[in-house]
């Protein structure tokens, strides 16, 4: 029903409206529900944090796979320390000339094939002092040494560079090649390989004045002095600090027009300390008829036996 009420001072009938009470329902939801909701928001965030995991992992894959590898280059000095012990013993013995040491102690170090013909030298009381390594290859060990030799009852003390040639057997090491002596500013030296026998020259009298050649490059070699090498060579240098003694073998082969010489010579330091090195030298003929040194190495090359 309407009902219409009238303005003061106003002729317009406006209609009056019943006031209704509205219910308003709380929806009530069940456990079961709640629980399956919330197991179901927990999956989602774990399997978005998996997804995720996984995504950061595969980045870092790639990026390892495109990141360049840079190799590194094998440090000859990274060499197992057994060497460096063998090598101490070595440089003991050798040093220990004159005094009550049986030789077999010093040729046990030996490999087979190194042949000594000097066996009539007249050692000096000498021993180790010092050994500082410098370098060691796959063959060759070299080092600073400091040792001290008796001369005339007064001690000495000398400094030199040796290397020694060494091989590997089953796991233990052996001295290759007889060592050898080089000045300080100049230690770099070729390898030795010790496969070989001195060979024996079947015509001993053919080449007499080759020898007294020979002969004369070594004593200019060992004087420390470049103008006595000249005539023989230009491009090897002397060494300093010892004096030839005699030259103990020799072997004479032709190749190439080249004279190849193998021998083996013995040196003394200042000191009276006597030592034997092996060289193969390299000879060409001159048209004056003599020979000029081309080349020279610390080693015996392999050549073929006179028949």
């Amino acid at each position: 029903m309407k009902i219409f009420q009238k303005n003061k001072g106003s002729s317009t009938m406006l209609p009056k409206f019943k006031k209704e009470k509205v219910k308003v329902r709380t929806r009530v939801i069940s456990q079961k529900t709640s629980n399956f909701i919330f197991i179901g928001g927990l999956l989602g965030l774990i399997l978005f944090g998996s997804i995720n995991i996984a995504l950061n992992s595969y980045r870092l894959l790639q990026m390892e796979k495109n990141k360049p590898v840079v190799v590194s280059a094998k440090d000859s000095r990274n060499i197992s320390n057994k060497v460096g012990l063998f090598m101490s013993d070595f440089l003991s013995a050798y040093f220990k000339q004159g005094q009550d040491v049986n030789s077999s102690q010093l040729t046990s170090y030996y490999g087979a094939g190194i042949d000594i013909k000097n066996k009539n030298t007249a050692f000096v009381e000498s021993r180790l002092l010092s050994a500082t390594l410098i370098e060691i290859t796959d063959r060759l060990a070299t080092y600073r040494v400091s040792y001290e030799v008796k001369k005339d009852d007064v001690p000495q003390t000398t400094t030199k560079v040796i290397t020694i040639p060494y091989a590997e057997k089953d796991g233990k090491f052996y001295v290759s090649g007889l060592p050898y002596f080089s000045d300080i500013e100049s230690y770099v030296a070729e390898g030795v390989k010790n496969d070989y026998m001195l060979k024996t020259q079947l015509e001993t009298s053919k080449y007499q004045s080759e020898k007294s050649y020979v002969e004369a490059f070594f004593k200019a070699y060992a004087s420390g002095d470049e103008t006595q090498l000249v005539p023989f060579s230009k491009t090897i240098k002397p060494i300093s600090g010892f004096q030839f003694m005699s030259l103990d073998y020799t072997y004479f082969t032709e190749e190439n027009n080249k004279l190849i010489v193998l021998c083996q010579v013995s040196f003394s330091d200042d000191a009276g300390f006597t030592h034997q090195e092996n060289f193969t030298l390299s000879l060409s003929r001159q048209d004056s008829g003599s020979y000029f040194v081309e080349d020279i190495q610390h080693k015996h090359i392999d050549i073929k036996e006179e028949e």
